[in-house]
């Protein structure tokens, strides 16, 4: 976000926040398009990751506990699987939640859909409620309704306690 607004950061106080507004309005409008064009229920981002995750699964070697947990073998690696809770010991499946390879291998096993166990944050239709609210545009302040209320003045400068400096601080390259 501060990256997207970096140029907006060095304008005055009033001016930011529309600029701000100007940039959240027109980045909401491109993401409600960019889910439009979704060809299936979650994102082109997502999917590459999760196909990846499902082309790796085939070569992990599976010991099944009989209910819905597993130990998955690859050489001298080793992970375990617990479906009921979507947990595997890589933790990748615990941080991302995408289904990792090890899990995959798991549903394929039994034969599973992984794409059921996708988290539905990354669904298409959760995408889509978070940017259904827009944002409505606003009044310039030239088009304000004047009223008669004072604007507000800067605070009065006032003399700080203690004895005045006489001698100016010098910098330490002076």
């Amino acid at each position: 976000f501060n990256s997207s607004i970096f140029e907006v950061r060095f304008k005055s106080i009033i001016r930011m926040p529309e600029d701000i507004k100007t940039k959240m309005m027109t980045r909401i409008v491109q993401k409600r398009k960019l889910c439009n064009r979704w060809k299936q229920t979650y994102g082109s981002l997502v999917k590459a990751k999760f196909d990846a995750n499902k082309k790796d699964c085939i070569e992990w070697q599976l010991i099944w506990n009989g209910e819905n947990g597993c130990e998955l073998r690859k050489g001298s690696y080793q992970y375990i699987v617990d479906l009921s809770q979507r947990i595997c010991s890589c933790r990748s499946w615990q941080i991302s939640w995408i289904p990792s390879s090890h899990a995959c291998a798991t549903m394929y096993h039994l034969g599973l859909q992984p794409d059921e166990y996708l988290h539905e944050y990354y669904h298409i239709d959760t995408y889509k409620k978070a940017y259904s609210f827009l944002m409505q545009p606003i009044y310039r302040p030239h088009d304000w309704e004047k009223n008669s209320i004072q604007p507000m003045l800067p605070p009065i400068e006032r003399k700080m306690p203690g004895r005045p400096k006489k001698i100016r601080r010098m910098a330490k390259d002076e």
